[in-house]
């Protein structure tokens, strides 16, 4: 699952409109980051959709609490031969 990672095309005009924060005034839901976006695109008429058709990258799980930074450059060493096969 992807969770807010957004690519944005800032060459088009409605991009412009496009707010996590403040909220769009008519948004008069629970405040939740991906659902405020996703009502400021419909707003600005910027379509979302999801694209499998290329790989841009990878999205890595941040650090727990008690994980250290040995891990982290584990975890790192990990993706980057995942991504090099």
């Amino acid at each position: 699952m992807v969770h807010s990672t957004f690519m944005v095309d800032l060459r088009r005009s409605a991009t412009r409109a496009l707010a996590f924060h403040p909220p769009h005034h008519d948004y008069t839901f629970p405040l939740d980051d991906i659902m405020v976006f996703a009502f400021s695109a419909r707003r600005a008429d910027v379509q979302m959709y999801i694209c499998n058709r290329e790989h841009y990258g990878y999205l890595p799980l941040p650090l727990k609490q008690e994980q250290s930074l040995e891990e982290e450059v584990e975890s790192f060493s990990h993706t980057m031969t995942e991504a090099l096969s």
